[in-house]
């Protein structure tokens, strides 16, 4: 019997408190122009939590990606838009990762993040020539990124092309 001799709070009164200070916490936080990074913190700590737990990691980071959609619909200019993408990867949803990258392209076309994402989705083996585009256009759109270039490099590399390998590898 819950509560049995009356000791302490009654549990319809603490859980009443509880619910109260959620949603007065969920207001300060929408007040103070928060909410954005409140649910990309609250997904950063599922994906650690999925690391340390690997029995609940598929729904950790489940829930860490509706922590990241909820950020990315309060801001679409968040990185929180790059991390679901990331997500989607891991979670082997291509399809939502692609829709989501084409949305943060057509958003901002000068950042050259989203098609070195791109290109990691598309299969190489059957897709090298498109996976070689959205890498070089990645570096069109931005010609020092690290990210692009290292992954330019690595596709070269895999198709035993050191020649065009080398003079990326070097600009690092």
């Amino acid at each position: 019997e819950i509560n049995k001799g009356r000791v302490g709070m009654p549990l319809d009164k603490l859980a009443t408190i509880a619910r109260d200070t959620v949603e007065f916490l969920a207001s300060l936080t929408r007040d103070l122009g928060l909410e954005e990074q409140a649910h990309a913190w609250l997904a950063r700590l599922y994906k650690a939590m999925a690391q340390q737990s690997p029995k609940e990691a598929t729904t950790l980071l489940e829930r860490a990606a509706g922590q990241y959609k909820e950020a990315y619909e309060l801001d679409p200019d968040s990185t929180a838009s790059m991390e679901l993408a990331e997500l989607y990867i891991a979670l082997e949803r291509p399809r939502e990762a692609k829709e989501l990258l084409q949305r943060v392209i057509d958003a901002k076309p000068g950042n050259a993040d989203p098609y070195v994402l791109l290109a990691h989705i598309q299969d190489a083996g059957k897709q090298p020539q498109a996976v070689e585009e959205l890498l070089l256009h990645a570096l069109d759109v931005d010609p020092m990124s690290r990210e692009a270039m290292q992954a330019l490099a690595s596709f070269y590399q895999e198709k035993e092309q050191c020649d065009k390998a080398i003079p990326l590898l070097e600009k690092m």
